[in-house]
């Protein structure tokens, strides 16, 4: 009778024990569904299922070229396992994405035509691929917004806010702003946009998901198209500083993020 009662209680014990990790392993599951740093749920990488949500939002903000956005995030899905050939499918990276999403709400009243290296790939494939028709017709407009320009002697930090003054640019939506990481080049003489997205105020959106603010964006050549909801613009610094990609040599200057032409803060 006793040594019943001790099968009993270790199979209690181990029952116990199983129910214990079901819990545990539901808890960290769902914590790692919903957490986000950043503030708000975590889309990550646009899934097909997410297109037409996404799609929404964007619409509702009163963006632009939504239609062909959402066709590149299919076109993304259907060629992300095979190689990745020139002309095969639209492969636009982040400044591409941002253009087309913004193409007719940036004003530019005085581009200037191109003459620097960063942007060679994109206007390779601007130039070459009529899936990028939209950009070709405005290409000086996407070089003088994103390509290289002068760190004044004011310093690092106001290198785009000047570009933008100079060149007249300006972005015309109340419910999204350009967001534009910006990196040094080699000789340490100007700035570029390294990396680029659009971040939406939700909260001016009638009957959005999201309370706060969605930050979409591609994430490069052969790359995932991304959404990340945020809690302020701030939590942009945090989103960038957790990337590899994005860290510099102890010796260079850190990527600064701006939303328009607006200084938000330095990576960490």
């Amino acid at each position: 009778m006793k040594a019943l009662d001790k099968k009993k209680k270790i199979a209690i014990i181990a029952a116990a024990a199983v129910l214990l990790l079901i819990i545990l392993v539901a808890v960290v599951f769902k914590q790692s569904k919903s957490s986000n740093p950043y503030g708000g749920e975590i889309k990550s990488v646009i899934q097909e299922a997410d297109v037409s949500e996404i799609g929404d939002t964007l619409r509702a903000a009163g963006l632009s070229n939504v239609d062909l956005f959402e066709t590149w995030v299919y076109e993304y899905h259907e060629n992300k396992n095979k190689d990745f050939k020139s002309n095969a499918y639209s492969d636009p990276d982040c400044r591409m994405t941002s253009m087309l999403l913004l193409d007719d709400q940036i004003s530019c009243e005085g581009a200037e035509e191109y003459t620097g290296d960063y942007l060679m790939i994109d206007v390779d494939k601007i130039e070459n691929e009529d899936t990028y028709l939209f950009i070709r017709d405005n290409l000086q407009v996407f070089t003088t917004l994103f390509g290289e320009t002068a760190i004044p002697g004011g310093g690092m930090k106001d290198a785009l806010p000047e570009n933008w003054k100079e060149h007249g640019i300006k972005v015309f939506n109340k419910n999204a702003s350009l967001v534009s990481l910006m990196f040094t080049t080699e000789d340490g003489k100007e700035v570029f946009t390294g990396h680029t997205g659009v971040l939406i105020d939700c909260s001016k959106l009638p009957d959005s998901k999201y309370e706060n603010y969605l930050f979409v964006e591609k994430l490069a050549f052969e790359e995932a198209f991304m959404a990340t909801e945020l809690s302020d613009p701030s939590g942009l610094i945090d989103l960038f500083s957790q990337r590899p990609d994005y860290t510099t040599e102890e010796n260079e200057p850190k990527p600064l993020v701006y939303v328009n032409d607006e200084f938000i803060g330095e990576l960490k």
